[in-house]
């Protein structure tokens, strides 16, 4: 169980939120098969609180080995399957706890959805590739559906609403420079049908996530983040309007507390 609070202190105001309470049940069913479920009682800008099934989703991280137990291949092919997180970037696919900041960027709340994040419902297949560095591949196809009946007159237009069928892939690569450090780079493409907030059918977004981190010492490490997107609307043969947007971030752990 995992509490989300928000204090605020300004000269006009003084405030205390729970804004979420989130509820984790993971755990292995089989070999290479997990479980995992997400629900969250959120509180909403009105005062209210609902809740929701955040993501519920079956991981298989060896299909072959499930589909043909017996088998000593491992073909580095996996699958998920259920409500997810959508794999775009590296912050996405977090939860507010795992994040090194309170706040979602800007960027990532106008193209992937406001505070809660894109998480449309699916299935995703993913190849390590046969590298000598980690690099994997992963395709997924969604369904997701608008909330913008949930937002109502406060809906921005600004913002993105996805609904319908999303389809998505990431080249997710890792490169060890030495014992200390680590260089991750990222590709994330979506395209997907968009519901009122902008009035077109179409969103095509690319992305690139750079990830350095440097172990300082055994609780110390740097770490400097950035994401680019790059987002088109519009129908194939018509002109299409353009967005553009990332963020760069760099963290200093003191210690294990700090």
């Amino acid at each position: 169980v995992i509490g989300n609070f928000l204090g605020t202190h300004t000269k006009n105001e003084t405030s205390f939120d729970v804004k979420e309470i989130e509820f984790s049940f993971q755990h292995y069913l089989y070999p290479s098969v997990k479980a995992d479920i997400f629900a969250a009682l959120h509180k909403e800008d009105s005062g209210e609180r609902h809740f929701e099934l955040e993501e519920g989703y079956m991981t298989f991280s060896d299909l072959l080995g499930v589909i043909i137990p017996d088998s000593d291949l491992n073909l580095g092919i996996g699958a998920l399957v259920g409500k997810k997180l959508l794999n775009v970037g590296k912050i996405n696919p977090l939860h507010p706890e795992q994040r090194d900041f309170v706040n979602r960027p800007i960027v990532i709340r106008q193209f992937l959805g406001e505070e809660e994040g894109l998480s449309p419902e699916g299935a995703q297949l993913s190849y390590l590739l046969p590298f000598d560095f980690f690099s994997q591949l992963e395709m997924g196809y969604w369904t997701a559906s608008s909330h913008e009946e949930e937002i109502g007159e406060e809906h921005e237009e600004s913002s993105i609403e996805y609904s319908n069928r999303i389809f998505n892939t990431r080249l997710w690569n890792s490169f060890t420079i030495d014992n200390s450090k680590e260089l991750e780079v990222g590709f994330s493409y979506v395209i997907g049908n968009v519901g009122a907030a902008i009035d077109t059918d179409k969103q095509t977004i690319y992305g690139m996530d750079i990830t350095y981190t440097h172990e300082l010492s055994t609780n110390q490490e740097l770490k400097f983040q950035s994401e680019l997107y790059q987002a088109l609307y519009g129908d194939d043969g018509e002109e299409r309007a353009s967005q553009s947007g990332g963020f760069l971030s760099g963290f200093m752990k003191l210690n294990d507390y700090y």
